[in-house]
């Protein structure tokens, strides 16, 4: 970042369903939903940190139905205790104040994916 010259941007490690976040203009959470176990707890988190009209990109995992999704949910759930069928995005109704669109990806071909854009909306 600081080679880029961007003083605007960091990152936060940390357990994003309970850490102390900063209000921010956009948030981005790529390959990393599907591992959360409580993703509605980090999504309120996120989107609470977004001031109104900020925006929260998510990228993941999602099945395809090809025979490649039971290799990759073994490696998943062997390595990083996650499942493909655990797709963030599905919990966003729960949550006031925020529109979202939701488009399928495959990376490589095979891989499945999906990216989420979700604005929160201004208050009235």
């Amino acid at each position: 970042m600081v080679e880029q010259g961007w003083s605007n941007v960091s990152f936060i490690h940390g357990d994003v369903a309970e850490a102390s976040l900063p209000k921010v203009d956009a948030a981005v959470a790529c390959w990393c939903m599907v591992g959360i176990p409580q993703q509605l707890s980090a999504l309120k988190n996120m989107v609470s940190a977004l001031v109104p009209e900020g925006r929260l990109s998510l990228l993941d995992f999602r099945p395809t139905g090809l025979p490649t999704d039971r290799v990759g949910n073994f490696i998943l759930k062997k390595y990083y205790h996650s499942d493909i069928q655990r797709q963030a995005w599905r919990h966003l109704d729960e949550l006031p104040s925020v529109t979202y669109s939701v488009e399928n990806l495959r990376v490589a071909g095979v891989i499945g994916a999906y990216l989420c854009r979700v604005q929160k909306e201004v208050p009235v």
